[in-house]
């Protein structure tokens, strides 16, 4: 038996395999050149699953973050024609990337573990990686910076954008006005709030009340003052 496919049918065809999914798929039997009954329709249906391979992730995790605090990120994997690559399964090893270290000098902590000599193990369900499959993340530089996510075996990157803020009030850096005043010469002090990290705390903020101490009572018994 022969079956004649025409061109525009071909063409049709390059076009479906772009998309995984199922259709219906109609051809003529017989014609000038093909024996058998002509003018009969045959109606199959034609399951196809096609991929472009891993080209991409889609990382997903909210955009606002806290230094310190462990968050999850889940990616899922596209192809080149932006469907879920089913076909990408399994263990695999990310590195991730892009935020910088802490002022204290504390790096970020993307997790590592066996099998991977480099980059973290992420465990692919159909193409997606999300929950208890995917490592937490922890930075601890305050700043927006934009996190990504690389699989070197297969070149596949994504990107998310992120804005880290600072952790809870550490400690004050002081800035006088004078670091060899004289004494009964008034200076001013200039106060930063940082966190645990040595970043700015941003969130501190308003009128607050703040103890000064250290300074000794002059040989007279003339205290100190502050304003």
């Amino acid at each position: 038996m022969y079956r004649r496919v025409t061109g525009h049918v071909r063409r049709g065809l390059r076009r479906l395999s772009k998309r995984p999914e199922h259709h219906p798929l109609r051809f003529r039997r017989g014609g000038p050149r093909c024996p058998g009954r002509a003018n009969r329709r045959q109606r199959i249906r034609w399951s196809y699953g096609v991929t472009g391979g891993a080209k991409t992730f889609n990382l997903g995790a909210a955009p606002t973050q806290v230094v310190g605090s462990a968050f999850p990120v889940s990616l899922t994997t596209l192809d080149s024609y932006g469907n879920v690559d089913t076909n990408y399964t399994g263990s695999q090893c990310i590195t991730f990337s892009g935020a910088s270290t802490a002022p204290n000098g504390t790096d970020p902590n993307y997790g590592s573990g066996s099998p991977c000599s480099s980059g973290t193990p992420v465990t692919f369900i159909s193409g997606v990686a999300t929950g208890a499959d995917v490592t937490s993340i922890n930075l601890y530089d305050a700043q927006s910076t934009t996190l990504v996510a690389t699989d070197a075996s297969s070149g596949a990157t994504g990107s998310l954008n992120l804005t880290v803020g600072p952790a809870a009030l550490d400690s004050f850096t002081l800035a006088p006005s004078n670091s060899s005043p004289v004494a009964g010469t008034p200076i001013t002090v200039g106060l930063t709030a940082l966190d645990e990290y040595q970043n700015v705390d941003t969130n501190y903020t308003g009128n607050e009340c703040i103890a000064f101490s250290g300074a000794s009572i002059a040989p007279n018994g003339t205290g100190r003052t502050i304003k």
